[in-house]
């Protein structure tokens, strides 16, 4: 497992069961792969999140198939990103209620102990990211990585504005008073225009 501490605010320094995570969770024409992607986050062995999946007017039945969880911790919005996907992450952010938010592209799915497995980390650091192994049927979190990011160097912030996001959100926690502090989402773009 990959960490990768960024100052040490500590704003919450509560139980792991108190922790509320908010899954942001943007995407567009994923009809194919978006239940894998939800029922991976419902299967969770850690329950207190809330979902915030945020549609770019899909042309399948993407909302059909969200509709079709019911679940009242998923929440569904239509929101235009006009082609930026931090749009959609912002519009996830600013209605999410969660203190720790985690990523999760709609065609990727997490192993049924993630949120469980980085709650230890979350009172000693501020962003929590680990590691996944990609394989064709998707995404499987905590194993080998078979793609390697770059270390991140201190001063972390001036580094991540200057170099870019390291980070592939879905493997990313990210404490949310630090993403405010901080504006690692820019309202035009993501910190690094890699097409994440």
């Amino acid at each position: 497992m990959l960490l990768n501490s960024i100052y040490h605010f500590n704003f919450y320094n509560m139980a792991s069961n108190e922790i509320l995570f908010s899954i942001v969770i943007p995407t567009y024409n994923r009809a194919n792969l978006i239940k894998r992607c939800i029922e991976s986050v419902i299967n969770q062995t850690y329950q207190n999140w809330e979902a915030i999946i945020v549609d770019n007017y899909s042309e399948d039945n993407t909302e059909e198939i969200v509709s079709s969880f019911n679940d009242e911790r998923i929440r569904f919005y239509k929101n235009h990103n006009y082609g930026v996907i931090s749009v959609s992450r912002n519009f996830a952010l600013d209605n999410s209620n969660g203190h720790w938010i985690c990523f999760l592209d709609s065609d990727d799915s997490w192993a049924s102990d993630k949120l469980e497995q980085i709650l230890p980390y979350l009172n000693h650091f501020d962003i929590v990211y680990h590691g996944y192994v990609s394989n064709m049927s998707g995404m499987k979190l905590f194993g080998k990585s078979k793609r390697l990011f770059y270390t991140v160097k201190e001063p972390t912030v001036s580094y991540v504005l200057q170099r870019g996001d390291p980070f592939n959100p879905t493997c990313t926690a990210v404490l949310k008073i630090f993403y405010w502090r901080c504006a690692i989402f820019r309202r035009q773009g993501f910190v690094c225009n890699r097409g994440l």
